[in-house]
């Protein structure tokens, strides 16, 4: 190799020095060995590049065959596919999640995800996504359902608000898979159309009433679904949920778990009584209820419900005598989970049915109120009532005991109910087996002594108690426990939290006024799901 050393004009290299016409010439002459020689080095190059490319595609294509991911039984690789899927939610029609991503990679993955029926017994359906294209995507959609073989499948129905109309494809692809739906959710419901379908009581069909599917239901035969175990139906319409389910007679007497929503009014107790004789093997129940036009006097039966675990009534509230009387007339021995949005009762004697229907319900854990619709007595009579109650969940309605004098605020009750939990030494422990308190919506100011109090002597009493939870509407001004305190509870396996309402800041615009800070707090009941 030539080095720079020995050009003669190695002085000038990398300078602004200007070479004369002699010298240009000079140079070239100097250059014209040197171009030939790099054009050799050049071509040696490719040659040892196409050498190189030759040899490492040998190596990869046989590295490929020892690979460990080509060794991998094809029984684990079934299980990671598996694994891929989303685990909150129903997988989607996307190329960019589980399942179809996995029949994206290679063929030899295409195969197994083709032939795994598991990835394929769970899909989420936007109604619009359909409605785009419905002949296209309800084959894509008869497909994808057929992958699944002969397994339970789990789907969800999406409409958005409004009227659309549903592809007959679409319902085609449902109703010949119906056969084995296990768990199904639809939304947005749309209940103006069930005068037209009131000659069919097939369980799925009524499922597909409630959807607001219309096209060419008349012509689909009769059929059961005796895979069902989870429903879970949400109605945004302005229709009364009284009115469709009257038009609507359940007989899935195979349902595990029933959840009725609806933002509009919810179920009478004596259509829920209705509705539970046809339900005899639900584990877990949760709807919206009223108190409208009952007559309690006119039940004859009592329900039986052995495997009932989870009793939620969502907003709107009822009054405590309702309540009483609806537990009455249902027989759950195994009765674990009971949520009840009350309201004021409107006599004190009204809680008689309550309390006694609390008394046949020995296995309850978990019990959630609001606390201003019961006196000081008669929450302590139901507390008393539940000796094996491990979760309490206070819920805020922003009022006062009844009973309680006019200047006492809402504070009071709420430090008369934690006086009431917390284990005294002259009294039996109420909830000796309190493991939770939650308090939900507080607008109170609660003292440190009673709080520091009740945790303290809770520990003390080695029950398992472990969590208290309180959430503020309004911002508290005392410091309640340190972060040394905290972190003393915590390292005895008592975990608090102490949650205020977050100030929202917003940027200023002098023009438009000075900003003013909002405030957000959480959801009262939260989601029930």
């Amino acid at each position: 190799m030539t080095d720079f050393l020995d050009s003669p004009f190695e002085a000038h290299l990398h300078t602004n020095f200007v070479p004369s016409d002699a010298q240009c010439a000079q140079i070239r002459a100097d250059l014209a060995p040197h171009l030939v020689q790099l054009a050799l080095v050049n071509e040696r190059i490719r040659e040892l590049s196409a050498e190189r490319d030759k040899l490492q595609a040998y190596v990869d294509s046989h590295t490929a065959l020892i690979s460990y991911p080509r060794r991998v039984p094809v029984d684990v690789v079934r299980e990671i596919f598996v694994a891929c899927l989303p685990t909150d939610r129903n997988p989607v029609m996307s190329a960019q999640e589980a399942p179809l991503l996995l029949s994206r990679i290679c063929s030899s993955w295409r195969g197994v995800a083709l032939t795994t029926p598991s990835l394929w017994g769970s899909l989420h359906i936007p109604v619009d996504f359909i409605v785009g294209d419905p002949v296209e995507r309800s084959l894509a959609l008869k497909d994808w359902l057929q992958l699944s073989g002969a397994l339970p499948i789990s789907l969800s129905l999406d409409a958005p608000s409004g009227n659309h109309a549903f592809p007959p494809e679409l319902v085609d692809a449902l109703v010949e898979s119906a056969g084995r739906w296990r768990r199904v959710e639809f939304r947005d419901l749309t209940l103006q159309v069930l005068s037209a379908l009131d000659n069919i009581h097939t369980p799925i069909l009524e499922s597909v009433k409630a959807a607001g599917w219309v096209p060419n239901l008349r012509q689909f035969p009769l059929f059961s679904v005796p895979s069902l175990r989870t429903v879970h139906l949400h109605s945004q319409g302005s229709e009364n949920l009284d009115n469709w389910f009257l038009d609507l007679p359940f007989r899935w007497n195979t349902l595990a778990h029933l959840t009725l929503h609806s933002t509009f009014d919810g179920l009478s107790p004596g259509n829920v009584l209705k509705l539970l004789r046809q339900c005899h093997r639900l584990v877990s129940f949760a709807f919206p209820a009223n108190g409208k036009d009952w007559d309690h006097t006119s039940v004859s039966q009592l329900i039986s419900l052995p495997f009932l675990k989870s009793f939620i009534i969502l907003e709107p509230r009822l009054d405590l005598q309702t309540v009483g009387h609806l537990l009455q007339n249902l027989v759950t021995p195994e009765l674990r989970q009971l949520h009840i949005p009350t309201e004021v009762p409107s006599s004190l004697e009204n809680h008689h049915p309550f309390i006694s229907a609390l008394k046949n319900l020995p296995l309850l854990e978990s019990l959630l109120i609001h606390h201003s619709s019961f006196t000081e007595p008669v929450i302590l009579e139901t507390l008393r009532s539940l000796p094996n109650l491990t979760k309490l969940t206070v819920a805020n309605s922003g009022g006062r005991y009844r009973g309680q004098p006019a200047d006492n605020e809402e504070s009071y009750g709420l430090c008369r109910l934690l006086g009431l939990l917390t284990p005294g030494e002259s009294q039996a422990t109420v909830c000796p087996r309190l493991q939770e308190l939650e308090i939900r919506d507080c607008d109170s100011v609660l003292p440190r002594v009673a709080l520091e109090s009740f945790v303290r002597k809770r520990m003390q009493l080695h029950s398992g108690f472990r969590r208290l939870e309180i959430i503020w509407r309004t911002f508290q001004k005392e410091e309640l426990f340190s972060a040394a305190e905290i972190q003393e509870f915590r390292s005895q396996g008592v975990r608090v939290a102490l949650m205020f309402p977050r100030r929202v800041r917003i940027a200023e615009r002098p023009r438009l006024g000075l900003p003013v800070p909002k405030l957000q707090t959480p959801s009262l009941w939260g989601s029930w799901d």
